[in-house]
């Protein structure tokens, strides 16, 4: 639940809040920008809309201690019981471990891939791997080629350069900011110090945002048709858009995922133990039913 209103739920709305701004922005000088950009633009708010008044909720109506009381009672009642006793103290173990790590992951989906360019870009790490397999055949390439190809006219149709580089300069500086320095993707923000300047300053942001949206083939229909036509590797690392997608998810992938996917097994686990529990605790009372949708609110969170 804290984590939820203290990390998640934030992060993700002030990240879609400005992704937000940035197309009204183009939306209202135009309405054929407001045309192309009106279901992303809902699709982003709805989502936004949930998550703002889930926190708002969740607060007002004091849920954090509405569940501190169900499970002290549950604590007091799983004394003496080795199933159950610490049963709690392995899921703050649980959370403690995951923590340092949630705001990267929101900052990641919801901020670098919050740009429809970077987003569409993830797409060619499929591609990338099939290319890069040592036993790759034409047939897994060509598949590969074929399910982007489709999905590249529909990004293109749908793709504002002018909101989508401002989304771009904003989320990068705000993964800078606000994320640990030590999980940044290693030497991405020195690379981009060295040849764009000063991170602290607006201006390097969108000046890498410039460089990315200058030097991608994702929005010049004739060198992808040429590259999709014929993929390879070499032409693939050179672009910058998949470059940016690239590090990021690598950087995720490779360092951090496991902790990821180790808090969901755990949590998945501790939440049969919990819900078990909770029914062996209640049988037979009437109460049984709040107590188990508490149990599996729990397991949802």
């Amino acid at each position: 639940m804290k984590l939820k209103t203290d990390i998640e739920n934030p992060s993700l709305v002030n990240l879609r809040d400005a992704r937000l701004k940035f197309m009204l922005e183009e939306m209202k000088k135009s309405p054929a920008v407001k045309l192309q950009l009106a279901g992303y633009y809902a699709g982003v708010a709805n989502y936004w809309k949930f998550f703002d008044g889930e926190s708002k909720q969740l607060l007002k109506f004091k849920t954090y201690e509405e569940k501190q009381t169900a499970e002290a009672a549950f604590s007091t009642w799983a004394k003496g019981k080795p199933e159950y006793e610490n049963l709690f103290s392995d899921y703050q173990k649980t959370y403690d471990a995951w923590r340092p790590y949630t705001k990267q992951r929101v900052y990641l989906n919801e901020g670098i891939m919050g740009s429809p360019l970077i987003a569409f870009a993830a797409n060619l790490q499929r591609l990338d791997a099939a290319m890069s397999k040592k036993d790759a055949t034409k047939e897994d390439i060509t598949k590969a080629a074929t399910a982007l190809k489709k999905a590249w006219t529909t990004f293109y149709n749908s793709e504002n350069i002018a909101s989508d580089k401002n989304i771009l300069s904003f989320v990068a500086q705000a993964f800078y900011n606000d994320v640990d320095a030590a999980q940044h993707p290693k030497g991405f923000y020195s690379w981009m110090n060295t040849k764009f300047g000063e991170l602290k300053n607006k201006q390097c942001y969108n000046l890498f945002s410039d460089y990315v949206f200058s030097n991608t083939m994702l929005l010049d229909s004739v060198k992808w048709n040429a590259f999709i036509s014929n993929p390879d590797t070499t032409s693939l690392h050179k672009d910058a858009a998949f470059m940016v997608a690239n590090t990021f998810n690598s950087n995720f992938d490779n360092n951090y995922k496991k902790f990821f996917n180790d808090f969901n097994a755990q949590n998945f686990a501790l939440g049969r133990t919990y819900l078990k529990g909770i029914l062996e605790m209640n049988k037979g009372k009437k109460c049984i039913l709040t107590l188990t949708l508490l149990c599996a609110y729990h397991l949802v969170m």
